[in-house]
């Protein structure tokens, strides 16, 4: 299995520490070629942009749209409320992390993409049998998790 794939999912130690058990550092979902992910950006709340990366095993491909890709990323940018439809080629593992870019500076003039950061944590919510809803904390401690948070749906595609 490829090394950024993971088998499950994985809490936070930084956030476990603090008495704080269901933070996610990292979220696996598995997904069968006759099922869709419903991915949408809910809302934010923070001064960096807030994104979300996807990733398949390494012998697996995810189609969205005309694209077939290992690896795909939503940016708060790209639209509130749009929902990204991501599909399997094969049954495989799907890991899912929230992501931030800071603000540009002269240093970096497009800011700095970061992930799994001591305080980065996701707390995932059942919002209904096939949705889950993630609340998301990106850069410093905190206890609102409201960085970001966005849905993923799963749905037959028979």
């Amino acid at each position: 299995m490829n090394s950024d794939i993971w088998e499950k999912r994985m809490l936070s130690i930084t956030y476990m520490e603090k008495g704080m058990t269901n933070v996610l550092k990292w979220e696996v979902l598995t997904l069968d070629p006759d099922e869709l992910l419903i991915v949408k950006i809910l809302s934010t709340n923070s001064e960096n942009i807030q994104g979300i990366r996807l990733s398949v095993e390494k012998d697996a491909l995810m189609n969205i749209g005309i694209e077939s890709v290992r690896t795909y990323w939503i940016w708060e940018n790209n639209g509130i409320n749009r929902e990204y439809v991501f599909r399997a080629n094969k049954r495989t593992n799907v890991s899912i992390y929230n992501v931030c870019r800071t603000p540009s500076s002269d240093m970096l003039p497009y800011g700095e993409v970061l992930s799994q950061m001591d305080y980065s944590g996701m707390i995932a919510e059942n919002k209904d049998n096939d949705t889950l809803v993630y609340h998301c904390n990106d850069l410093l401690y905190s206890h609102d998790f409201d960085s970001l948070v966005f849905e993923i749906k799963r749905q037959s595609s028979i």
